[in-house]
């Protein structure tokens, strides 16, 4: 099975599956000081379970498509969407940086990163 991202506005299937996912999962803690100067936490508050996917040897047509869908269906970071893994595995996803990584490898072939963060 290919890995895929699905949405009602359109979606991409990739010729070539992603390296092994990394989970990360950062836990947010808003701190501050005080007027006074006394130091103040909160307990945690947000768990962001994040999904960097990257894929080595991608061809160029794949990694315009995948521009495509984050500029034009996911809005950048502004909608969720589905990411099916190459196992048939479903997540509720949307995009985690503003950016798509790019890099050339050869004449047609690039490196991609993105970060994906489940909802």
């Amino acid at each position: 099975m290919k890995a895929r991202f699905n949405h009602a506005g359109g979606s991409v299937e990739f010729t070539r599956a992603p390296m092994p996912p990394e989970r990360s999962l950062e836990i947010l803690q808003a701190s501050g000081v005080t007027a006074g100067g006394s130091p103040l936490a909160l307990d945690p508050l947000a768990e962001e379970n994040l999904l960097p996917l990257v894929w080595r040897g991608l061809p160029l047509a794949d990694a315009e498509l995948l521009e495509s869908f984050f500029l034009n269906v996911a809005d950048g970071m502004g909608k969720t969407f589905n990411y099916v893994d190459v196992g048939g595995i479903s997540r509720a996803v949307r995009f985690a940086s503003p950016e798509i990584r790019t890099v050339e490898r050869a004449f047609g072939v690039v490196d991609v990163s993105i970060l994906l963060m489940e909802v």
